[in-house]
């Protein structure tokens, strides 16, 4: 047996890959009527997320109706169509009155999670950000942010959605609040105010805190980012960067980046804050690599989430008793995004020659990168070699389980299938 490996560049241009990037919000009132061709017309081609806020404050004293709870599940419908992943916050405030907008009954608040999470337990969400409560979503600012209303309020999400869906929350006290101290694989963070101060509006505690080990309350910015890095190695965290009082010109390109990688950033919105999103688009990257001298948000929105470089490959004949031959394949792949692969996902290797196989192998692209980023992984597999003798081209390819986006690796201008080497047996 003969294998040539092929050559194996890293490429910038990639499509988008799933669960993961820059994303655009979506807003929808429930009861109200909402406009699909106008959504259609906003969707960015090359973006797979977008975030669908959508607003119970209607229905505060009252259940909701079955047309409009039919209707969020056709909103989500019509995004999984558009190939978009969706990230739904509940809320009932979007402008900072969450006292006046939410239910003055808490049962009523129960009611609504129960009836939502019906309707969409079976739609195609990546996460669900926030316990429908607080000032704009974001768990502050409400009657129920006391430790019983927080737990059960997660525990009915929990409880009542699919095995498949993430979930979020503003901070990481709240976290720790909600897990007893311990890690939760399906719950991450989503911070709105990233970059915005010293604190990012009251996510860190301020400089000189001193840690009382009070779940309650916030820690330091550098502890609570260690924080984020060991809990968001299972579950996302993303948001909105906001420019704030000019923190974010204090703070080198280096800087972000490792705060970015700290966090294990996965998505950020692309409009919020405009000023801080512009500040980065007009600056040049200075850092090293295919993006030197390009703008700086370039580098930022190839890197949120997963990025996937093969680096090395390798196959050699296994020859076994009574003359059976198989292939051991080996192929090494670096993660230089900012988090893991936290889908589930499916990998295959494919000889095409004389005849065409296709092998899944038992490989999972979310174990790079898990614990340190930038880490590089070897799997191998032992297949079976193809019956009839000739040359024949060596591919990879992998896609979500759940719907078959493809993932792609960055080794490629765009193809679904990368081209790993020959063999000649």
């Amino acid at each position: 047996m003969i294998y040539k490996k092929a050559k194996l560049t890293e490429k910038r241009n990639i499509p988008a890959n799933p669960c993961r990037g820059m994303l655009q919000l979506f807003y929808h009132k429930a009861g109200e009527d909402w406009s699909y061709e106008e959504a259609r017309a906003c969707l960015v081609k090359d973006e797979s997320l977008i975030l669908l806020e959508t607003d119970l404050s209607g229905y505060k004293n009252k259940k909701p109706d079955e047309a409009s709870l039919k209707e969020i599940a056709k909103i989500i419908d019509f995004f999984t169509e558009n190939n978009k992943d969706v990230i739904l916050r509940p809320v009932y405030d979007n402008k900072g009155h969450a006292l006046i907008s939410e239910p003055s009954d808490y049962g009523i608040l129960k009611d609504h999670l129960y009836a939502l999470c019906r309707i969409i337990r079976d739609k195609n969400i990546f996460v669900i950000q926030g316990l429908m409560i607080g000032n704009w979503g974001e768990m502050h600012g409400s009657r129920y942010t006391g430790d019983r209303y927080l737990k059960e309020l997660y525990a009915i999400l929990k409880d009542n959605t699919g095995d498949e869906v993430f979930y979020a929350v503003r901070c990481p006290y709240q976290y720790r609040i909600l897990t007893g101290g311990g890690i939760d694989r399906r719950l991450g963070l989503f911070d709105d105010a990233i970059l915005s101060s010293e604190t990012d509006m009251g996510t860190f505690a301020p400089e000189g805190h001193t840690d009382t080990g009070d779940s309650h309350l916030p820690r330091s910015r550098e502890a609570e980012l260690d924080f984020e890095n060991l809990v968001c190695g299972y579950a996302p965290n993303g948001g909105e960067a906001v420019y704030g009082d000019g923190y974010v010109k204090t703070v080198s390109q280096r800087d972000i980046i490792s705060v970015f990688r700290r966090m294990r950033l996965t998505y950020l919105n692309r409009l919020y804050d405009r000023k801080i999103i512009d500040i980065w688009e007009n600056e040049k990257c200075t850092l090293p690599g295919l993006w030197k001298g390009d703008s700086f948000l370039e580098y930022i929105k190839d890197h949120l989430g997963y990025r996937l470089v093969i680096r090395k490959t390798m196959a050699r004949m296994i020859r076994y008793s009574k003359g059976t031959r198989k292939l051991r394949i080996t192929v090494k792949i670096q993660n230089t995004g900012f988090a893991p692969v936290y889908i589930k996902n499916s990998v295959f290797i494919i000889f095409k020659g004389p005849e065409t196989i296709k092998c899944e192998t038992q490989w999972d692209l979310g174990d790079i990168g898990r614990e340190d980023l930038n880490d590089t992984k070897e799997y191998e597999s032992i297949i079976d070699v193809p019956r009839e003798k000739g040359k024949y081209d060596l591919y990879i390819c992998a896609h979500k389980t759940k719907d078959r986006k493809p993932i792609y690796f960055t080794n490629s201008d765009g193809q679904e299938q990368i081209k790993l080497g020959t063999v000649k047996i």
